[in-house]
């Protein structure tokens, strides 16, 4: 078995399982009845481990995302938070100072969530061309391959280490959707901060515009570092087969 794993960056399940076929052709070297009951035992004992070794591989897989996807949502929800404060008690005023600073903050989150979802969009389809660059192979050659071949265990572990893959391609996916929640919280809150703001409140107003500005630009800085750690652990992964 061989593992990869990244600083600050765990990914459960990331060895990609390598069969041992010498075991199978130590099997098929034997004679007699009795070196056949002992190969097929032997074959069908190998088929079980390896079943069970490369499903928790991709349930891993599965749990580690879900668990991420928990700590980015909580992440962004900040922003809800905070949009649901200001918003409650920035009232529109009658006397409105011009809020060009606020707007700029506003087109800049935009734009930055623009290029973050951009960039998280190409590490997707990259995760998702290696999830994919055994389809063909799969469909042409593992149809009917016999149990405990060294093509069945090869075949095996094609379809795991895509539905490995796939993993970390749905949560790109969905990285993108709470990337966009977070942005969109962001804006509205100064969205309702620039509603409010007079000059008597000027001050105070951009200051807290500034520091919801600070906090999701360094949300966005995180959330790149989410997708570059996601693309990287496909690439060890797809590496180490």
């Amino acid at each position: 078995m061989k593992s990869t794993t990244r600083p600050a960056f765990s990914v459960s399940g990331l060895a990609l399982v390598v069969p041992v076929f010498a075991i199978v052709a130590a099997c098929a070297a034997g004679g007699g009845s009795g070196s056949g009951r002992a190969q097929s035992n032997s074959i069908s004992k190998r088929i079980v481990e390896v079943r069970i070794t490369e499903d928790r591989m991709v349930a891993d897989a599965k749990a580690g995302s879900a668990s991420r996807e928990d700590g980015y949502w909580r992440d962004a929800k900040y922003f809800k938070d905070t949009r649901d404060k200001v918003c409650k008690f920035a009232q529109p005023e009658s006397k409105r100072a011009n809020p060009v600073r606020i707007e700029s903050m506003t087109k800049s989150i935009k734009s930055a969530n623009d290029r973050l979802r951009a960039l998280t969009t190409d590490a997707a389809s990259r995760v998702e061309r290696r999830s994919n660059v055994n389809d063909a192979l799969i469909v042409s050659e593992c149809r009917s391959v016999d149990l405990g071949t060294e093509a069945y265990f090869q075949c095996s572990s094609m379809e795991h280490a895509r539905s490995w893959q796939r993993v970390m391609a749905h949560e790109l996916s969905d990285l993108n959707t709470i990337n966009d929640a977070a942005a969109g919280w962001a804006v509205d809150a100064l969205e309702c901060l620039k509603a409010a703001l007079t000059k008597r409140l000027e001050k105070d107003d951009l200051d807290l515009s500034g520091s919801i500005y600070q906090a999701w630009i360094g949300y966005k800085d995180r959330r790149i570092g989410s997708a570059q750690d996601l693309d990287s652990a496909s690439l060890q992964f797809a590496q180490s087969k």
